[in-house]
């Protein structure tokens, strides 16, 4: 018996020391990754720690280790491995239903999308990331996932999206004493109010950003986290073209953290760069071209693409401006390639690469650079529109998870009473009440829509009679002007000849002013640039606002057509008559109609003293038929401006 007993205490000794023995490698391994730079060296670390988590059976350290692991995959952009480990995660979800783990599936999603420049995947990944870690009460990750979105939307320039994140925080009782959340929240008010030009409000915010992050008692977290805040401050001010104050908190980001290149090398790269901004454009152009050249360097030793470009960047702007055609051809090659592969400042790099390069090179550079811009644009308002897309379903599954709550809770309490008859009697003649007012509603509703489909059908109408007037023009009346034309032409008399050529032609003008536009076959935006491309002249600009932003498949052919006529009408008048060399065509969609503002810079006139024309009355008569409004506003040598307003419903 007590044979037995010694070897069972003899196992269970092995089995606690080889347990720890695991735990410790694990701690090791982690501890180990944390001080190397390259996300490829760094990946064998983890999984070393990985594998000894596994034999540990701790579910923290496998979960962890994996999470840091598809991290990492994604900066070596090592897809096969992300999906790998980040599969796992969600595979533990799976079986343990653990809210933590998903978070981190949902998290790394985001990361990859976020790498990929495809910000309204990864908002959608970051924002259900969220949901998880509050489940989970992990209020690191919590915040962490904060970080990310206002990072997020600051890249998107979705600054009021960053001050309803900033609200939800402030008025958070669990962030009261997270510093350095709050301080950083600050930071990026800050930077939204630099992006909105506005120093004083940026300035405040980042001094209140410095005054809170003084909160932290750790003396070397604080000093890290000032010296980011410092040059997030140093920013703002190179955003203002301030370069000698940026330079100065430049330098007391580095002298505040004496050991940040051994402690936060990325940090330290990004601040020396910017220093060499700073001095180049203050004149100290060696010590300048040395700190840049610095930080290339570590960005290439810890392939952070973003340092290497903006290093490369830099380097190209400066040997464009000394003149130095090789030099600056070679950069910006450089900065091309992996700024195309990256995605991060495409378009700046886009529009100095045509600025260097001459001849047919830097056309093809400054058209890829329009349509670049245009793409990223476009991308930029679809994220911002899913962003508040996924935000809205997002709240409103919480509403409809805490109202499903409180109705339980309800239900499970509420208490059987009787109505008083008085009371029913009350409430029954309130719904008479409200059903009467509803009808009464109702029957004004449909008799606005009748009268708006009756003035559609006779805009209809009196298009299809215009047709088929524009019809006997052209094949009727313009051919027999023609027969007579060619029997004048044998009797070879020139004066008849002559004056019937000129009816004839006249004729066909007047027959193709009457068709009708039709947007079957070639759209409405197809046929608006065609236009504009027939007046479009060196002397005569012509701008287009909005075109984009409108589904016009979506919007009534009548409609359609007046706004085309107004504005082929108008770009004639502003061109003929007004002599404008700058047109500006504005769209703007409302809630129920559609909007068109046209301005010129021609030479104007006294509303008072000048009649309306048939072309005006027409334009007119067609919006009022639409029950649209019209203005026309002019002044001598002011221009004028047309405001048409359309309702797309009764």
């Amino acid at each position: 018996m007590l044979k037995n007993l010694f070897f069972l205490l003899i196992i269970l000794f092995c089995h606690t020391f080889f347990s720890q023995n695991n735990l410790d490698s694990v701690q090791k391994y982690i501890h180990i990754s944390k001080k190397i730079y390259n996300p490829k060296d760094k990946i064998k670390y983890l999984e070393k720690a990985n594998s000894f988590a596994i034999k540990a059976n701790d579910d923290s350290l496998i979960i962890n280790t994996f999470s840091k692991i598809a991290f990492q995959s994604i900066l070596l952009e090592d897809k096969e491995k992300f999906e790998a480990s980040n599969e796992t995660l969600k595979s533990i979800y799976q079986i343990r239903k653990y809210a933590l783990p998903l978070g981190l599936y949902y998290q790394n999603k985001g990361f990859y999308y976020y790498n990929n420049f495809r910000l309204d995947s990864a908002y959608y990944y970051f924002e259900k990331a969220k949901v998880q870690y509050k489940k989970a009460k992990n209020k690191a990750k919590f915040i962490e996932i904060y970080f990310n979105l206002l990072d997020l939307n600051y890249v998107s320039n979705d600054y009021l999206a960053i001050k309803d994140l900033a609200i939800e925080v402030f008025e958070n009782d669990t962030f009261k004493k997270e510093y350095r959340f709050l301080a950083f929240t600050n930071s990026y008010l800050g930077l939204v109010a630099s992006g909105l030009h506005d120093y004083e409000s940026s300035l405040e915010y980042h001094k209140i950003s410095l005054e809170i992050i003084k909160n932290i008692k750790d003396g070397t977290i604080r000093k890290r986290e000032e010296a980011a805040l410092t040059n997030n401050l140093g920013l703002m001010h190179l955003d203002f073209n301030r370069f000698e104050e940026a330079l100065l908190y430049f330098k007391q980001a580095l002298k505040k953290t004496p050991t940040l290149r051994s402690n936060n090398l990325e940090l330290y790269a990004t601040i020396i760069a910017n220093i060499g901004i700073c001095e180049i454009a203050t004149g100290k152009r060696k010590d300048g071209l040395a700190n840049i050249n610095e930080s290339l360097k570590i960005g290439e030793e810890i392939k952070d693409l973003n340092i290497q470009i903006l290093s490369l960047l830099e380097f190209s702007r400066f040997y464009k401006n000394e003149k130095d055609p090789i030099k600056a051809n070679y950069y910006i090659d450089k900065t091309l390639l992996l700024s195309e592969k990256k995605g991060f400042k495409k378009v700046e790099t886009l529009l100095l690469a045509a600025e260097i390069y001459t001849g047919k090179k830097s056309i093809a550079f400054y058209k890829k650079y329009v349509e670049v811009k245009k793409i990223e644009e476009q991308k930029t308002q679809k994220a911002k529109r899913k962003f508040v897309r996924v935000k809205y379903e997002t709240e409103k599954k919480e509403e409809e998870n805490t109202y499903l709550k409180q109705q339980n809770r309800l239900n499970n309490s509420i208490l059987k009473t009787e109505r008083q008859k008085n009371e029913i009697t009350t409430l029954f003649a309130i719904i008479c009440f409200f059903a009467a007012f509803l009808i009464y509603l109702f029957y004004l509703s449909k008799k606005r829509i009748f009268a708006y489909k009756t003035n559609l059908e006779r805009a209809k109408a009196r298009e299809e009679e215009r047709i088929e007037i524009a019809a006997t023009l052209h094949d009727k009346v313009a051919g027999d002007l023609w027969l007579i034309y060619q029997r004048a032409l044998k009797i070879k008399e020139k004066s008849i000849t002559e004056a019937l050529s000129k009816v004839n032609l006249e004729i066909r003008n007047l027959s193709h002013e009457l068709s009708s536009v039709c947007f079957n076959e070639v759209s409405f935006k197809d046929q608006l640039i065609n236009l504009i491309s027939d007046y479009f002249s060196p002397t005569f600009n012509i701008k287009v606002n909005g075109l984009d932003e409108i589904d016009w498949n979506l919007i009534e052919s009548e409609i359609k057509r007046a706004l085309y006529l107004a504005i082929r009408e108008s770009i004639q008048n502003s061109k003929k008559h007004a002599l404008a060399s700058k047109v500006i065509i504005a769209f703007e969609k409302k809630e129920n109609s559609v909007a068109l503002a046209f301005t010129d810079d021609g030479k104007g006139f006294e509303l008072s003293t000048v009649k309306y024309g048939l072309g005006l009355i027409n334009q007119k008569k067609r919006v009022e038929e639409l029950n649209g409004t019209y203005s026309l506003k002019s002044q001598l040598n002011e221009g004028i401006k047309t405001n048409i307003t359309i309702p797309l419903r009764a």
